[in-house]
């Protein structure tokens, strides 16, 4: 086994698959030095009191949701032999069965209990989360202020292309009494426009962007079009035009346009090329700032992914979210590449939102990809199909996969750019931070573009070993850091770290540098131990264990639906 074990479990979960077979609630069963008692049915929002006996001097506890993935973690110290936890479930919990684990290594106890839909919430229905039913209750407000219509001129043209062109300019002295009246701290500026086009220009002044900034700076610049959607983080788009240092008069022109029907063609071709099959009409998303001259400079690589959507194709019927795809598309080069794409229903509509930093043509595709030796059974059957159905990994030209084939420090940073969304470095000069990286090899582009993202730094001799089989610690460390891209915040303190690792016989064996990376996954439910119940950090992994890991973070991130 590697470094995600056949069961969903962490290491010290690996009892409960014996003693709590999935689909029942199960009372609480004992460990030789620690008990727990029965915790009853709870329901979303409300406070879970664990309690029980040790004589363990120190107990670590933790709280796993129903799909497998760490609710809660900690730690405690019993006071004459007893001991009490309590935390809050979210008001958005899952229904469903919970797992209790508490005590250390492998002697622990377990127990089930079942969260259900707070019957005084009205409506009745399955999972959490949603908005209560019921007849007559309090909707929440929406997040959504819409930009009204007098706020915006429209002129309609048609250009050489015979396509109809709509361009928009924001009326945007307004902008700032409006957030101000509107005062419900709306989290997306909505500019709809109503009237359908081929090509769609939204113009606004970069003193626009600095007053949403300034007025609601988490909030999202979005416009709204027949064509599909763009939502822009306004905080990153003024970042990115201040980088411009443009006056405050000039001008940003976001544009949609639907590819003309021979590029349609073209696009529809690359992506079968590639074992797709196309599901949306193909758009070109496109930023620009528009200089006092008239000369435009595309705006990319913002420090925030921007949110593409399109609609389904109604051809393409009912088709499971794990055989849909995002993807850039440059047909001129027969190039497709992977995008983080979360696909939602809107008005009974399917779309998908495709995450990336910059500007492209993008498509929806679909994919059916099986593996003759990725058998029924196999842990990592739906992480291996759910990736080559997106694109971000590949198999083999004999229809194999082959799970259990090692993956080299070069393929796992290859995987992490595809499952982020990075784009291959298209200029290659050699790689000045590896003196092993050159050019002309196959890896380089994604080697130099995660040196660019900050994902990966190599070793202090100044090489990269590309073909050397990666560790499992480095595997984590350079999972973790693509999740710190894009969110930060994922960070522990040292006592949080030490915690967690105590949940490993072998933690004194995993390296300083990843040591707060492996505590992050192992909290985030990405991986886990091995089935000894140690790490084995300089342990190697195999091509499954690499799906399944990439599956998770992609998950965690909400860059694929889960």
């Amino acid at each position: 086994m590697g470094l995600t074990m056949k069961t969903k479990w962490l290491a010290i979960l690996s009892a409960i698959a014996l003693l709590a077979p999935a689909g029942g609630v199960y009372a609480a069963t004992n460990g030789t030095h620690v008990t727990l008692h029965d915790v009853l049915v709870k329901h979303p929002g409300e406070n879970i009191t664990i309690t029980g006996t040790s004589s363990y001097s120190v107990l670590l506890m933790k709280v796993v949701k129903p799909d497998g993935t760490l609710l809660y973690f900690d730690q405690t110290k019993p006071t004459g032999g007893n001991y009490s936890l309590t935390f809050a479930l979210p008001v958005d919990a899952a229904t469903g069965v919970y797992h209790i684990v508490t005590g250390q290594n492998n002697d622990v106890a377990v127990d089930d209990f079942e969260v259900t839909p707070d019957p005084t919430q009205g409506g009745g229905g399955g999972g959490g989360g949603g908005i209560p039913g019921g007849g007559g209750g309090n909707k929440p407000p929406s997040d959504i202020l819409d930009i009204p219509t007098d706020m915006m001129q429209v002129k309609t043209t048609t250009n050489s292309d015979k396509q109809k062109v709509l361009d928009i300019t924001l009326v945007d002295s307004k902008l700032s009494d409006l957030i101000d009246a509107d005062g419900s701290g709306k989290k997306v500026i909505n500019i709809k426009v109503a009237e359908a086009g081929d090509v769609v220009h939204m113009n606004l002044t970069v003193d626009a962007v600095h007053k949403l900034d300034n007025k609601a700076p988490e909030s999202t610049f979005q416009v709204t079009t027949s064509l599909g959607t763009i939502s822009l983080p306004t905080n990153a788009l003024r970042k990115a035009l201040d980088g411009l240092q443009l006056p405050v008069e000039n001008k940003v022109q976001v544009t949609l346009t639907k590819v003309l029907p021979s590029e349609e063609d073209l696009v529809k071709q690359t992506i079968h090329n590639h074992g797709g099959e196309q599901a949306s009409t193909p758009v070109d998303f496109l930023v620009q700032a528009v200089l006092a001259d008239g000369q435009t400079v595309d705006v990319q690589d913002l420090a925030a992914y921007v949110s593409h959507t399109l609609n389904l194709s109604a051809a393409v019927g009912q088709v499971d979210n794990n055989n849909l795809a995002g993807l850039y598309v440059d047909a001129s080069r027969n190039f497709v590449y992977p995008m983080p794409t979360l696909f939602t229903v809107a008005g009974g509509q399917k779309q998908g939102s495709i995450l990336r930093k910059g500007n492209s043509v993008y498509a929806l595709a679909t994919n059916h990809k099986s593996f003759a030796d990725v058998t029924s059974d196999h842990y990592a059957k739906t992480s291996i199909e759910r990736l080559a159905n997106k694109l971000v990994i590949n198999g083999y030209e004999d229809s194999s996969f082959r799970p259990a084939g090692h993956v080299t420090r070069a393929e796992f940073v290859t995987l992490l750019v595809r499952s982020l969304g990075i784009l291959p470095a298209s200029e290659l000069t050699g790689n000045a931070q590896f003196r092993d990286v050159s050019a002309d090899e196959w890896y380089a582009g994604s080697i130099q573009a995660a040196v660019q993202a900050g994902l990966v730094k190599g070793f202090e001799d100044k090489t990269f070993r590309p073909n050397l089989e990666i560790s499992r610690q480095e595997m984590v460390q350079m999972m973790v850091n693509g999740l710190r891209s894009v969110d930060p915040k994922q960070k522990l303190s040292a006592a949080e770290v030490d915690t967690t690792l105590r949940l490993f016989p072998d933690a004194s064996s995993i390296e300083g540098w990843a040591a707060e990376a492996v505590a992050i996954a192992v909290r985030a439910g990405i991986v886990h131990g091995m089935e000894d119940q140690t790490f084995a950090p300089q342990g190697t992994a195999d091509r499954a264990q690499s799906a399944v890991v990439l599956d998770k973070m992609m998950q965690s991130l909400h860059f694929i639906n889960e």
